[in-house]
C-alpha cells in the first residue's frame, strides 16, 4: 500500500480509493480436487444403485406391515 501525505481531507479519500481499486483481489484457496473414478469403479457403484432401488421399490409395494416384513425376511435371506 502506497502511502502519500494528504494535504487535505479529499485527497486522503482519493489516496485510499485509489490504493483500494489497484489492490488485487482476494482469492478463495482452491478447492482439492476429487480423485476421479475408475470406469469399473463407477459401474460398480450405479449396479449397487440399481439394486438398492429395486429392494425399495419392492418393499415399498408391501401392502402392511405383516407384508413388510414377510418381504424384509425374504431380502435377508436372499442376502
Amino acid at each position: 500500500m502506497k502511502t502519500t501525505a494528504p494535504i487535505d481531507g479529499w485527497s486522503a479519500y482519493y489516496a485510499l480509493l485509489t490504493d483500494a481499486l489497484s489492490a488485487q483481489p482476494a482469492r478463495a484457496p482452491k478447492a482439492p480436487a476429487k480423485p476421479r473414478r475408475s470406469l469399473s469403479e463407477r459401474l460398480d457403484r450405479w449396479f449397487t444403485d440399481q439394486r438398492i432401488r429395486e429392494r425399495d421399490r419392492y418393499l415399498a409395494e408391501a401392502s402392511d406391515l405383516a407384508d413388510l416384513e414377510h418381504r424384509m425376511r425374504r431380502i435377508d435371506r436372499y442376502y
